[in-house]
């Protein structure tokens, strides 16, 4: 991200995608530092439409956004997500693209890495192709760009690492119709996911999101709508990228 125009400090609007109960946006440093909490089932996954808070400003162009994910929890312990999404529009069904980190609080599965899209209105949403990122937990282990590392964690507990927050970082750079996922930890190397071209338009609706990811609706169980997602997003870099 060095090429470009930084335009952060940037006024941001909150908004809820779906029937929800409203979150709340604390902005502790202007265009840069967001406490976020969030209710919701999860952004379209497996389903049409969305749910879960979306902070955003007005974008054009080709861009790059960055931030640092320092921690995310839910109330349930579930997997809760938080990430940066970039939407065409702001109904709960439309386009959109987003690279997203998801903190696995309960035991078993490791911290996960998304890039994940929708491609038409109404359609569900989907992590991209596969892709293999080895040695995260261990030499023999495999991780892929959907699921940034291995779901097998359990099975290699002492080949793991601690957790990396609070220095996860996602990333995405949208250049013409592409658009590119990164994650980056501490100080390592920006790790590309995936990508997708997809036709939004130059005129987006840009930001960082958060959804409870309310487990007990995957599982077809009653849904508990006071389930909230609370993640500290810092450092948050919007930049308008020069052909």
């Amino acid at each position: 991200m060095e090429n470009g125009k930084d335009i952060t400090p940037y006024g941001m609007t909150s908004m809820d995608f779906g029937n929800i109960k409203p979150g709340k946006t604390t902005e502790l440093k202007p265009g840069l530092d967001y406490d976020i909490e969030g209710y919701g089932r999860m952004f379209g996954t497996h389903l049409g439409s969305d749910e879960g808070r979306f902070v955003y400003a007005r974008m054009s162009g080709d861009f790059d956004i960055s931030v640092r994910v320092a921690d995310i929890t839910n109330d349930d312990r579930n997997s809760a997500e938080a990430g940066i999404m970039i939407r065409k529009d702001l109904t709960a069904d439309g386009l959109m693209a987003g690279m997203s980190v998801v903190g696995n609080d309960y035991g078993g599965e490791a911290d996960q890495y998304m890039l994940m899209y929708r491609t038409q209105r109404f359609g569900s949403l989907e992590p991209s192709q596969y892709r293999q990122i080895r040695g995260y937990w261990g030499e023999g282990t495999l991780g892929n760009d959907s699921f940034g590392y291995t779901p097998y964690q359990y099975l290699t507990e002492n080949l793991s690492r601690p957790r990396p927050f609070p220095n996860v970082w996602v990333r995405i750079n949208k250049t013409g119709l592409r658009y590119t996922g990164y994650l980056k930890e501490n100080d390592g190397e920006w790790i590309k996911v995936g990508d997708i071209c997809l036709d939004m338009g130059d005129d987006l609706y840009a930001g960082m999101f958060v959804i409870a990811n309310e487990h007990s609706s995957y599982h077809k169980n009653p849904i508990n709508p006071e389930t909230k997602a609370v993640c500290m997003f810092r450092d948050l870099q919007m930049r308008e990228v020069k052909p």
